[in-house]
C-alpha cells in the first residue's frame, strides 16, 4: 500500500469517527487545522472565512452543544474562541511566482443519520464507527476532507515546481446548500481564475474521474417568506 493511500485511509477513518453536521464542525475544523499548521499555508478560520449576513439555517442551540462536545473531546478552549462559533478553514499557499489562482473546495460536514449497528459494516468491524449518535458521514465528506489534507501535503512537497496561488477551502455546511454562499460572499475567493470541487461517487470505477456528471447529487434550494392573512383565526 502506498504512503498516500495509507494517509488517505487514516484521515478518512479519523474523520468518520467524529462526524458533525452543518455549522457544528468544531472538532473537524480542529483536526484540519492540526494537519495544516505545520505546512506553508496561511490559515483563516471560522468566522474569518465567511460573510455572516449570508449564513443560512444555523441552529444556535446545536452549535453550542457541538462546541461543548468538542471541548469535552479535547479541542482547546482557545481554538473554539478563535473560531468565534463558526467553522471551516481556508488555506492559502503562495508560490511567489506569476501564475493563476486555483481554488479547490472540500466539504466537511456530515448528515443527521444514525450509523448502522450491522456487525459486518466496515466501520464496525475496524473500529471507526461514528461516536456521535444520530450523526454520520454518509455522503463521503470525510473522504473529501481527507483528499484535501493529502493534497495540502503534496503541495508542500512539490512547492518548488508550482506557480501562482493555491487556495484550499474546507467548507462548512455543504449539506442543505447552506454554507457556500456565505463563504463566497466573504470576498476571499474573488481572485480565483479556476475553481474546482469534486465528489466521490459509486457510479465511477476506481481511478476514474467523471467531469460534470448529469444529475449527480445536484440541487437548488430557495428560502421563501410568505406574507398574508392567516387561514385560521
Amino acid at each position: 500500500m502506498s504512503q498516500i493511500t495509507q494517509l488517505l485511509k487514516q484521515h478518512r477513518r479519523n474523520l468518520h469517527a467524529y462526524p458533525e453536521t452543518a455549522w457544528t464542525e468544531f472538532q473537524t475544523t480542529w483536526y484540519i487545522y492540526q494537519q495544516l499548521m505545520g505546512l506553508p499555508f496561511k490559515l483563516r478560520l471560522g468566522k474569518e472565512i465567511l460573510n455572516e449576513a449570508f449564513v443560512l439555517n444555523r441552529n444556535e442551540e446545536e452549535v453550542k452543544i457541538s462546541a461543548k462536545r468538542a471541548l469535552d473531546n479535547g479541542v482547546p478552549k482557545e481554538f473554539i474562541h478563535i473560531l468565534d462559533e463558526f467553522t471551516g478553514v481556508l488555506a492559502t499557499f503562495e508560490t511567489h511566482k506569476s501564475g493563476p489562482t486555483f481554488v479547490l473546495r472540500f466539504d466537511i460536514d456530515a448528515l443527521p443519520i444514525q450509523e448502522t449497528e450491522d456487525a459486518q459494516h466496515l466501520p464496525n468491524l475496524l473500529g471507526f464507527r461514528s461516536r456521535h449518535d444520530n450523526c454520520m458521514h454518509a455522503c463521503g465528506h470525510d473522504f473529501h476532507t481527507a483528499i484535501g489534507l493529502v493534497l495540502a501535503r503534496w503541495i508542500s512537497e512539490q512547492r518548488a515546481k508550482l506557480r501562482g496561488k493555491i487556495i484550499l477551502l474546507f467548507q462548512p455546511a455543504e449539506e442543505g446548500s447552506r454554507g457556500a454562499r456565505a463563504v463566497s460572499a466573504s470576498g476571499l475567493l474573488d481572485e480565483a481564475d479556476y475553481f474546482a470541487a469534486a465528489h466521490v461517487g459509486m457510479m465511477a470505477r476506481t481511478g476514474e474521474v467523471v467531469i460534470d456528471p448529469y444529475g449527480f447529487l445536484c440541487g437548488t434550494k430557495f428560502n421563501v417568506d410568505f406574507k398574508g392573512r392567516a387561514a385560521h383565526e
